[in-house]
């Protein structure tokens, strides 16, 4: 149930057993602390609510006494909990003011507090676990629930690999070395628990698989966690490296890869030991980086240190943005070598 095949063209799977384990582990903490905090309140000391009124009047919450005195005398579950929160409120607010200066509140009063509170909170679970209409998260519980989130998590994956699919479907020059997973991602303490709707897309199935986040806003494609160009330890192949890019263009523009780009004006700084390499030169190896400002590349050449200053014309579909303000800077990719339409060299390093 945790590895699906959803294209043997574009070899894209889906992968849930992270997301799964995760989940099925998380839904069995929620269950064994629910069994814990009944055998902890079934000895709850009914003798500990008889002073409530009076620690309200020793913290200064006279205003709340009242209040507290018809939850209490209803064991109204609800109110408890509104009383437990309205003690909260009072505690921030006083401790804020007493950090802004206005007045010196005994620090000793927030632990009283926080006591009050929490045993307020336990006292309303109490009467709502044994007035016979609490019920419990059971195994039967956790299973269903396991079942619904993996059916979910499931479609919602399924879709996003159909939508990959469909993208690679589309990228002209695909090289498909290796096979693309969609992984829906595992559910940590900062998560809650529901149907995964974004999914870690990764290249090849190890631990140094180049990969980028995947998820929706409004129904658009949003593409984050990209790698850099020119890593070799996540791109040992060129071509995986093209494929790579040119799936993030593509999905960030879908139909961006059956068309070309538009031409763009860049600058690069260059090794002035290369130059031979770049004159009356059609191609530019991958990764270098380009910016539309002459005077940012003129400073990467001052910093680097016997650079040349080339103006370049180049498509844009062999591009990636890196950085998008008022200045626009970007990453060449592609394979080993990707055609430009013009390239001069305005600004040659001179010895001094």
């Amino acid at each position: 149930m945790n590895w699906y095949k959803t294209s043997q063209t574009t070899n894209v799977s889906v992968d849930l057993s992270e997301y799964s384990t995760s989940l099925k582990n998380r839904l069995e903490a929620v269950m064994d602390r629910d069994v814990s905090e009944q055998q902890r309140l079934s000895t709850f000391d009914m003798n500990s609510i008889a002073n409530i009124e009076q620690s309200l009047n020793t913290l200064g919450l006279q205003n709340l006494v009242q209040f507290a005195r018809n939850a209490l005398m209803r064991k109204d579950p609800k109110q408890l909990e509104n009383l437990a929160m309205a003690i909260h409120k009072n505690s921030t607010e006083k401790r804020q003011t007493s950090s802004g200066g206005e007045i010196n509140a005994p620090r000793n009063n927030y632990f009283e507090y926080s006591k009050l509170t929490r045993l307020i909170w336990d006292y309303s679970s109490h009467i709502q676990m044994t007035s016979g209409t609490y019920n419990a998260f059971t195994q039967e519980d956790v299973d269903s629930e396991y079942n619904r989130l993996v059916e979910g998590t499931k479609n919602s994956m399924e879709q996003i690999a159909s939508d990959i699919s469909s993208a690679i479907g589309r990228i002209e020059n695909w090289n498909g070395v290796l096979p693309v997973i969609v992984r829906s991602r595992a559910i940590d303490n900062d998560n809650n628990t529901g149907i995964g709707d974004d999914a870690e897309i990764e290249f090849g199935n190890d631990d140094m698989a180049p990969s980028f986040t995947y998820f929706t806003v409004e129904g658009k494609a949003e593409i984050d966690d990209v790698l850099e160009a020119g890593d070799d330890e996540f791109f040992t192949d060129p071509r995986i490296q093209s494929d790579y890019f040119n799936l993030v263009k593509e999905l960030r523009n879908p139909g961006s890869s059956s068309k070309g780009g538009k031409a763009l004006t860049l600058y690069t700084a260059r090794p002035m030991k290369d130059r031979q390499l770049y004159m009356d030169k059609k191609t530019i190896p991958s990764n270098i980086f380009l910016t539309d400002r002459y005077e940012s590349a003129e400073g990467i050449g001052r910093d680097m240190g016997e650079r040349d200053i080339w103006r370049l014309r180049i498509d844009s579909k062999w591009l990636i943005k890196t950085l998008d303000g008022p200045e626009k800077q970007y990453q060449v990719v592609g394979g080993e070598e990707v055609p430009v339409i013009k390239m001069d060299l305005i600004s040659p390093y001179e010895k001094e």
